[in-house]
């Protein structure tokens, strides 16, 4: 088994769960992933909406870009 497979299938997870929901604690939760995993982007689909670029946010971590 890939080293990084257990951590890549947690994160998939919670992305996949926090795509099927768009609740505010999901975007906590992304930044703690991407915060523990050393990620500096990462983005938050909520396929309930109309249009799929409505539910999309993209989430920074703060210092990432300067």
């Amino acid at each position: 088994m890939h080293p990084l497979f257990e951590r890549a299938s947690a994160l998939t997870e919670a992305i996949i769960g926090a795509a099927i929901e768009l609740l505010p604690i999901h975007k906590a939760q992304l930044l703690s992933y991407m915060k523990l995993l050393d990620i500096p982007l990462g983005l938050l689909l909520n396929f309930h909406q109309m249009r799929l670029a409505d539910g999309v946010h993209r989430l920074i971590l703060p210092g990432a870009n300067g």
